[in-house]
């Protein structure tokens, strides 16, 4: 168990929170026993739904299990609780490609896209429960899916852009998504055409999505 709090407390020592006072530090630091630890930082940082019965359970197997019986939303977590106060006005994601093209997202812009996308996939008829494949390189929008699913609750799957199409294919059939995403191109060393490589698994694959969603990484 001490490799999980040391793993912790190196990360609170060794890397800047701007939200966190020294006193905040300095307490998180001071706690030894680890169900203690994560049940404040779970008190402290997350928002639940339904509170956890215990912050660490111990497995058969030697592991451990983690805020059990909890359950949260991850898009109050990630995002909406930013929102209520200045907070939805600093960068929530910044970006740059390897192009050198950069895009600033604020939690407040974030949330308005989310928003739009989450809005588009229901007219789509995306549901609680619904797959959603996204295979596209690092991009913004790629936030945006991952979050608008988890807006509606459908299940996101996010399948690396450097695969090929044969291996693409394999994962539709898995994955047997409603709705694939993808981008135009991906730019990384070099251009690939990530549109042209989903038709190509598309013929592959024996299922069918019912809609694909194409995002505008150089627009061509």
């Amino acid at each position: 168990m001490s490799h999980f709090t040391d793993r912790l407390k190196h990360n609170f020592d060794n890397f800047q929170r701007a939200e966190l006072s020294e006193f905040e530090l300095k307490r998180i630091s001071s706690i030894t026993d680890p169900e203690e630890l994560y049940e404040y930082l779970g008190h402290r940082f997350l928002i639940w739904e339904e509170n956890f019965t215990s912050a660490v359970t111990p497995d058969l197997t030697g592991g451990y299990s983690f805020f059990r019986s909890g359950t949260i939303s991850p898009l109050k977590n990630i995002l909406t609780k930013h929102l209520k106060n200045h907070t939805k006005n600093k960068a929530a994601v910044i970006w740059e490609g390897s192009d050198g093209s950069q895009r600033v997202l604020t939690y407040q812009s974030l949330y308005t896209e989310v928003m739009k996308c989450s809005s588009a996939l229901r007219k789509l008829g995306v549901k609680n429960g619904d797959r959603v494949l996204i295979h596209m390189p690092n991009m913004p929008e790629l936030i945006v899916m991952m979050l608008s699913c988890a807006a509606i609750g459908a299940i996101h799957v996010v399948y690396h852009a450097g695969y090929a199409a044969e291996s693409l294919a394999d994962r539709i059939d898995d994955c047997k998504p409603l709705v694939i995403m993808t981008s135009d191109e991906s730019v990384t060393g070099r251009h690939v055409n990530m549109k042209e490589k989903l038709d190509r698994a598309l013929s592959r694959a024996r299922h069918a999505p019912q809609f694909c969603i194409v995002a505008a990484r150089t627009g061509k």
